[in-house]
């Protein structure tokens, strides 16, 4: 009723449709014309982070390619390999190791350029792994005391988790997973880290920066944990426990549209002087992963698990020339090695000989080098010093440190005349025992050098003396103790002034003393007073 009543606007409704219609075909076109380009990334942290992280990433390959939808979508390993397996990605970043395997698996093409992470503003161009178990663990110091234990890994196939650490374990001989247990905990690496912390793992591997990046977050508090096999390498600001090996690839798989390759390839390597998207500074030329390849052939993981098969022509015709060379160097060796076994029990036969002089001396003998070293020194030294060859073997300085400090000096000159005289003559010392007893020594050396005139240092020889020395002392106490007694009897010889009438004696010091006093000044002898008969009839007399 409404269109019959009104003609025009019917028409008018019309027009508008047809006008709207026309305005939607270029955008259907627009769309329908451009090509996806998908772009897998693995997550090696939690899927919801390395969304937000490489966020950037895909905004800026968007702008960059206008004429192109830009879709990058973040996978664990399992879903990655099912989408590469389905042919549903164009591009793929992803670690070394697993961009080794699907190389081989899926025929990659080159890589177009190498992720370069940014570290409060430094660049690092490389990664590697970290070993890690809680600090409470005493069982556990070093690599070797992780042979038998549990260690909780994302996945064989990482290399940051698991590849590089097991690579640094067999270089110490323990080899993985023969010598522990592995839990696999599967992406992203805070699980193998909750792993140690809740106890279900005695240690743990994951990527370099998790740990860092898990203290940021409040998700882990680094004081619970230990580094084991710790590296310090300069201006590396992350924790490692392996050597480094190149950042993560940007792959293109070999479906992907060529024109599209090199406008990603072009953008990715513009892109550091653009823009910095969390964490990630950019991307370089790509690096050279032949370590990686070593390491998984050393490793025998995929995709070298299996031994090429070489037969002896296979041998001979890549290793001829050299295998020739070593069978005339074995033939070279083999003589020479029959001459040194001739000469070795010469030399044998020589050296027992002269053991046998020197070991049973009864003497101390020893030979010191010019630099103070020990050449030799007998057994005997224990007999006389109390100390063992040993002992003088790691302190050549004992041989000073014994004298008595009375001694010391007089053995120094001693020694210093040597390299004047060649052959001074001997000296008696003290020395002190390790016992604490003090014993006299009769010292001898020599100047010793070899054929050329080289100085060899000295040989020298030491005897106790102690019981001769004794034997003059005791002596000379003796001749000190007649030549006092007769001193003194030799006091009274010779003429003595006395007076002729009260018979006082001049002394030394022209003074006059009685008889008695200046015979007991100079005598052991005394005197007791009494009176003779002469005198008693002359003085006493009634």
């Amino acid at each position: 009723m409404l269109t019959g009543q009104h003609p025009r606007l019917r028409k008018l409704t019309l027009f508008l449709l047809i006008l709207v219609s026309l305005s939607l075909v270029p955008t259907f076109m627009s769309s329908a014309a451009e090509p996806t380009i998908r772009i897998g990334v693995l997550a090696h942290r939690p899927k919801p982070e390395t969304a937000a992280r490489f966020l950037p990433l895909a905004r800026y390959l968007q702008e960059a390619l206008p004429n192109h939808e830009v879709r990058l979508d973040v996978y664990t390993y399992t879903e990655l390999e099912a989408e590469l397996a389905a042919h549903r990605l164009d591009f793929v970043l992803t670690n070394p190791g697993h961009y080794v395997q699907l190389r081989h698996a899926n025929g990659m093409s080159g890589v177009l350029a190498t992720m370069i992470e940014d570290e409060g503003g430094t660049e690092i161009h490389s990664f590697g792994g970290v070993i890690f178990a809680r600090a409470d663990r005493t069982d556990i110091r070093s690599l070797d005391d992780v042979k038998g234990k549990r260690i909780a890994v994302v996945g064989t196939g990482s290399l940051g988790g698991y590849q590089a650490q097991a690579y640094e374990l067999a270089k110490t001989g323990v080899r993985l997973p023969a010598d522990a247990m592995l839990l696999i905990t599967g992406m992203p690496h805070d699980s193998a880290v909750s792993a140690v912390i809740d106890g279900r793992a005695d240690v743990g591997m994951v990527r370099t920066g998790v740990l860092e990046q898990m203290a940021a977050e409040k998700k882990v508090d680094l004081s619970r944990l230990k580094i084991l096999n710790r590296k310090n390498i300069p201006g590396y600001p992350a924790i490692t426990s392996t050597q480094l090996y190149p950042q993560w690839p940007f792959v293109a798989l070999p479906h992907a549209d060529q024109d599209a390759a090199r406008q990603v390839a072009a953008a990715l390597l513009a892109m550091r002087h653009v823009v910095r998207p969390n964490g990630l500074h950019g991307f370089a030329v790509p690096a050279d992963y032949a370590p990686v390849e070593e390491l998984l052939r050393e490793l025998r993981m995929p995709p070298f698990e299996q031994s090429p098969y070489f037969t002896v022509r296979d041998i001979w015709a890549r290793y001829g020339k050299e295998m020739a060379a070593l069978a005339v160097g074995g033939l070279i060796i083999a003589f020479l090695g029959v001459r040194l076994i001739v000469t070795n029990r010469k030399l044998h036969e020589s050296e027992l000989r002269y053991r046998t002089v020197a070991d049973f001396t009864s003497h101390w003998e020893f030979w010191q080098a010019p630099d103070g070293t020990l050449e030799y020194i007998s057994p005997a030294c224990v007999n006389v010093s109390g100390y063992t060859a040993e002992e003088f073997y790691r302190d050549p300085q004992l041989l000073t440190k014994i004298l008595h400090p009375g001694d010391v000096a007089a053995y120094e000159d001693h020694v210093n005349h040597i390299y004047e005289d060649g052959s001074p003559k001997p000296i008696d010392l003290r020395i002190v025992r390790k016992d604490g007893a003090e014993r006299w020594i009769s010292h001898s050396c020599r100047r010793v050098q070899s054929g050329d005139g080289k100085s060899l240092g000295l040989r020298a020889c030491n005897h106790d003396v102690s019981d001769r020395q004794l034997a003059q002392t005791r002596l000379s106490d003796k001749v000190a103790e007649l030549e006092a007694s007769m001193a003194k009897v030799k006091q009274l010889e010779g003429i003595i002034p006395i007076c002729m009438h009260c018979k006082n004696i001049r002394n030394d010091k022209e003074s006059w003393q009685q008889l008695e006093t200046y015979i007991s000044a100079h005598t052991d002898a005394m005197f007791s007073h009494g009176i003779c008969p002469s005198c008693r009839d002359k003085y006493y007399a009634t």
